[in-house]
C-alpha cells in the first residue's frame, strides 16, 4: 500500500471524527470493511496514532499556525504524525499530504499545508520539540493526555503514579478468553499454532495472550477478545451454582456471558437500556455457548421493584470515563471532558443506590469501571458504605493486588499490572 493511499483512507475517517462526531471504533470499523487485507494495518495505525497523540500534534503544529480550518487542521495532523511518531521520510510525508489535499478540491491551500509540515520536520530533525519546564504540562504534551487528567491523578496518587501512567505504552497484544467448557485451553494453543499466531499464558487459566490477528481462530470457536481486567471484574463476582445474578450494565456482554461461562448452572441477568444492545448480548451468549443468560431491557437509573431482593449477587458496571482504557480508545483522551467526570460520578453514586435494593440479604454487589479516577472508582465506595451501614467491603479471590493499597476496593493500573485501567470493589449486605 502507498502511504498516500493509507493517508486519503485515514483521513477520510479521521475527519469523520474529528468534524463530525463520529466515535472512532466505528468509523475505522466501517472503513476497513472497505479495505484490503494487506492496506488494514497501516491505516490503522495511523487513525489511532493520530488520536493517541493529539496533544502533541496541536503542539507541534500550533508553533507555526494558529488559527486553521478543522478541516485542514486532520490533515496536519496526519503529516505531524506520520514525521514525528512513524519517522516517514520527511518530504514523502508531506507530498502525500499535499496530494491529498488536492483530491479533496483544497488545492488552495497546499503551499500552507505544504509549509507548516516542512517547518514540523525542521525541528523534529534538527534539535526536537521543546517541551515546557512544568512537570505536568510536559508529560500531558509529551503523552498527550489531557492536563485536568493528570491533575486529578497526580492529586490522588502523587507523582510516581502519575509519571507511570502518564508514559506506560502497553504492547499491542490481545488477550482472547475461551469457554473450557466447550474447549481446552490446548485446543485453542493447537489452534493458534496452526494460524502462525504466537501465544502466552496469563495470569488465568482460561485467557490467552496473543499478538496478531486471531478472528480465524475465534470466529470458529467459543473464544472471543476480552481483556483480563474485565475478566477480573467478573471473577470478582465469583458466580456459584444455583445463584441468581443480575448485571445491571451489561451490554455489549462481556463479563454477563463470562460468568455464564464461568458457572453453568447460575442464572445471570443481563440488562441495558437500549433494545439494539439486548440483541448483541443475546448474539454474543449464543456464541460462547452460555445458555443461562437471559438479556433484558431494563434502565439502571431507575428502581425496578420486580428486581428488589431478587438476586444473590448484583453487578454494576458503570458508565465511566474510560480513562483506564486510552490503549484502546485513544479518542476518551481527545473528547472527555473534566466536568464529564462530576457527571459521571453523580450518576454512578445513583446507580449504586439503586443497585443496592436488588441484593438479597447475604448477597453481594460488585460495583465496577473502567477509568482511574477516584472520584469515581474509591470515594464513590466511601461514599456508599458510609450511607448503607448494611454493607461491608469484602475481599475476593482474584489472583491479583491493587495497586493503590491505602484505597478502598481494587484499582487496577496498566503500568503497575500490564492490563487495562479497571477499579472494583465487593461488597457484602449483611443477613
Amino acid at each position: 500500500m502507498s502511504t498516500q493511499k493509507a493517508i486519503q483512507k485515514s483521513y477520510q475517517c479521521l475527519n469523520t471524527v474529528y468534524v463530525d462526531g463520529a466515535f472512532s471504533n466505528i468509523a475505522l470499523n466501517d472503513l476497513l470493511n472497505k479495505t484490503d487485507k494487506e492496506d488494514k494495518s497501516l491505516v490503522t495505525k495511523i487513525v489511532y496514532g493520530v488520536l493517541d497523540n493529539d496533544i502533541w500534534l496541536n503542539f507541534c503544529i500550533k508553533k507555526f499556525a494558529t488559527s486553521v480550518d478543522r478541516s485542514i487542521m486532520v490533515l496536519l495532523k496526519i503529516g505531524a504524525y506520520c514525521i514525528t511518531k512513524l519517522n516517514l521520510p520527511s518530504a514523502v510525508a508531506v507530498n502525500d499530504c499535499v496530494e491529498v489535499l488536492k483530491k479533496q478540491g483544497k488545492k488552495g491551500m497546499s503551499g500552507f499545508v505544504n509549509a507548516v509540515l516542512r517547518n514540523v520536520a525542521r525541528i523534529h530533525e534538527k534539535d526536537g520539540f521543546l517541551l515546557p519546564p512544568e512537570r505536568l504540562k510536559s508529560l500531558s504534551i509529551q503523552y498527550s493526555i489531557p492536563l485536568w487528567a493528570l491533575e486529578k491523578i497526580d492529586a490522588s496518587y502523587g507523582s510516581q503514579i502519575t509519571q507511570g501512567f502518564a508514559s506506560c505504552n502497553q504492547s499491542p497484544q490481545t488477550t482472547i478468553r475461551i469457554n473450557t467448557n466447550l474447549h481446552s485451553i490446548e485446543q485453542i494453543r493447537e489452534l493458534l499454532e496452526q494460524n502462525g499466531t504466537k501465544w502466552q499464558s496469563t495470569l488465568l487459566p482460561d485467557a490467552l495472550s496473543v499478538v496478531g490477528d486471531v478472528s480465524a481462530i475465534t470466529e470458529k470457536t467459543a473464544s472471543t477478545p476480552m481483556s483480563l481486567s474485565a475478566m477480573l471484574v467478573a471473577r470478582a463476582v465469583d458466580p456459584s451454582p444455583n445463584e441468581k445474578i443480575l448485571d445491571c450494565c451489561a451490554a455489549p456482554g462481556g463479563k454477563s456471558v463470562y460468568m455464564g461461562n464461568l458457572c453453568s448452572t447460575a442464572k445471570i441477568t443481563s440488562c441495558d437500556i437500549y433494545p439494539h444492545k439486548i440483541k448483541l448480548i443475546e448474539g454474543y451468549a449464543k456464541k460462547m455457548g452460555a445458555n443461562n443468560v437471559t438479556a433484558l431491557q431494563n434502565d439502571a437509573t431507575r428502581l425496578n421493584e420486580n428486581f428488589i431482593d431478587a438476586f444473590d449477587k448484583v453487578l454494576l458496571d458503570a458508565p465511566c470515563s474510560g480513562y483506564g482504557v486510552l490503549q484502546s480508545r485513544p479518542d476518551v483522551k481527545v473528547f472527555r471532558k473534566k466536568s464529564d467526570v462530576a457527571v459521571l460520578a453523580e450518576m454512578q453514586r445513583k446507580m449504586l443506590q439503586i443497585a443496592k435494593n436488588y441484593v438479597k440479604k447475604g448477597g453481594l454487589l460488585v460495583y465496577s469501571t473502567c477509568t482511574v479516577f477516584e472520584e469515581e472508582n474509591s470515594q464513590n465506595v466511601a461514599d456508599f458504605l458510609k450511607n448503607n451501614p448494611e454493607f461491608t467491603l469484602c475481599a475476593d479471590k482474584n489472583p491479583i493486588k491493587t495497586a493503590i493499597p491505602d484505597k478502598i476496593g481494587v484499582q487496577l493500573l496498566p503500568h503497575v499490572h500490564g492490563i487495562d485501567g479497571f477499579y472494583y470493589a465487593v461488597l457484602k449486605r449483611k443477613q
